[in-house]
């Protein structure tokens, strides 16, 4: 991830953490920013953290990825992709039966004319 993504992703983490906060008549305004940037701020370094040993990544991305091994297939390049598709399956196992289930179209007749 990007630094501008970690900081994102932190941001998102501190509004969600604090919606409940958001409605306590004791707060004022710009406690509750306070509050959301020391949550963003402890959040952005969990993740910097997390990263040194793990791979974030968003469930679209992990979604694409699977959607074209399962769009290719059957290409010319069969031995590749198989190998690829090992991997995607072993490390996105679910997104990739998801999407295997969403899919409407025949892996062994797909080409590129039918994206």
């Amino acid at each position: 991830m990007t630094p501008e993504e970690i900081t994102k992703l932190a941001e998102e983490y501190a509004e969600d953490a604090t919606k409940v906060m958001a409605g306590d008549p004791d707060l004022s305004a710009s406690d509750l920013n306070g509050i959301k940037r020391d949550v963003a701020e402890y959040a952005e370094e969990i993740i910097r953290w997390l990263l040194r040993t793990h791979c974030i990544v968003s469930k679209d991305k992990a979604a694409e990825l699977c959607r074209l091994t399962l769009e290719h297939g059957s290409s010319i390049d069969y031995g590749l992709i198989d190998g690829l598709t090992d991997i995607v399956c072993d490390i996105f196992g679910e997104q990739y039966h998801a999407e295997a289930d969403k899919t409407d179209f025949d892996p062994d007749t797909f080409n590129e004319t039918d994206k």
